[in-house]
């Protein structure tokens, strides 16, 4: 990723500033090549640079100064005396400067932000909440609690069941028929227990 900056005084400042003119040649011929070079070297820069990851800012090519070549433009981590705010909806950002000047840059074009350096890494814990695998654990545990709880409900139900077939031939064995119809109601009212 790379950035683009050039800066320089306002229209109508200047020698540059003030002229309208088809080629930096055209200008050259009619104010002086000495004068308008002077002004550019002095008061413009072009700079062509590397976004290195956001919030480390690095000079690949200074038009006018080719020494800043790998020069840090802007670094996160450092703060220091040089800051950036933008202002992302008015399409401006300020570059506070190290003598305490301030530049108001235009945003042409904004893919990204490249001033502001990313989050650092979460703990291992907090990171496990964040991706819901604690969630995952608790609906695991609670599946767990669930099949336990089925399995209680079918041992109560073996055990009624159990108790009713002990019921039913004690009843067959005493004697009489309407005993016996009664622990079939018991075994039938039992049978439901066995589904759940």
């Amino acid at each position: 990723r790379h950035f683009v900056r050039v800066l320089g005084p306002s229209q109508g400042d200047g020698t540059v500033g003030r002229a309208c003119c088809r080629s930096l040649q055209q200008l050259e011929a009619l104010c002086g090549a000495e004068p308008v070079r002077a002004e550019l070297r002095s008061r413009y820069e072009a700079v062509l640079g590397e976004v290195e990851q956001p919030g480390l800012l690095r000079i690949r090519r200074d038009v006018w100064d080719p020494s800043r070549t790998g020069q840090v433009l802007y670094d996160a981590k450092e703060g220091g005396s040089t800051s950036f705010k933008v202002m992302k909806e008015e399409g401006i950002v300020e570059h506070l400067l190290p003598s305490g000047k301030t530049q108001r840059w235009k945003i042409r074009e904004w893919v990204s932000d490249p001033f502001t350096p990313p989050p650092p890494p979460r703990p291992p814990a907090a990171a496990a909440k964040a991706d819901g695998s604690s969630e995952s654990e608790s609906e695991s545990s609670g599946s767990a609690d669930v099949k336990e709880k089925q399995k209680k409900a079918a041992k109560t139900a073996k055990t009624k069941s159990a108790d009713a077939a002990d019921k039913s031939s004690a009843s067959a064995r005493s004697s009489s028929g309407s005993e016996a119809a009664g622990s079939d109601a018991e075994q039938e009212d039992s049978a439901p227990a066995k589904a759940k």
